[in-house]
């Protein structure tokens, strides 16, 4: 059992921890050849928990279908047998499967070691912006062309609620 001091407040068991780290981690793996750290690094590992509990804490309820999903083989986690079970459960899971594999990306890619990587300068996007190449604006031109989609609010309405 690992401990996990850094974590935030959460129920999950330290087990349940182990269980998420160690699926995070195969979902992005380490790249030693580029430096890279995989998603179950502890600063990266920590921003999921931190996004899971801005999305009302669904991990859980994942981890815990996970863990039983991963017991049922009765034997010891070989990479193969652990590959095989985490297809298996993507494919019996998909939403929750697709949930986890949202938010490993999300806190992987905010990693500073990892925008560094792919070349993005790691500070938040404002004041000084990036910039953006202009593509063709006369793409819009049918958008444009169809007209308002939503229905206008009546501006008397409006007016009585402001008084």
């Amino acid at each position: 059992m690992t401990i996990h001091p850094e974590k935030p407040a959460s129920s999950m068991s330290d087990d349940m921890l182990d269980i998420l780290k160690l699926v995070v981690g195969y979902i992005i793996p380490a790249d030693p050849e580029n430096d890279l750290p995989a998603a179950s690094d502890p600063a990266i590992f920590l921003d999921i928990l931190v996004v899971d509990r801005q999305q009302k804490n669904k991990l859980e309820v994942l981890v815990s279908k996970l863990s039983v999903h991963l017991s049922q083989s009765g034997q010891n986690l070989t990479e193969e047998i652990l590959q095989e079970k985490l297809v298996t459960f993507r494919e019996q899971n998909p939403l929750e499967a697709h949930y986890l594999q949202t938010i490993t990306a999300l806190a992987y890619y905010r990693d500073m070691r990892v925008l560094q990587s792919i070349g993005v300068e790691p500070r938040p996007p404002f004041p000084e912006g990036y910039d953006v190449e202009q593509g063709d604006w006369d793409l819009l031109k049918p958008v444009r062309a169809r007209g308002p989609i939503y229905v206008l609010p009546d501006q008397t309405a409006l007016k009585n609620s402001e008084q």
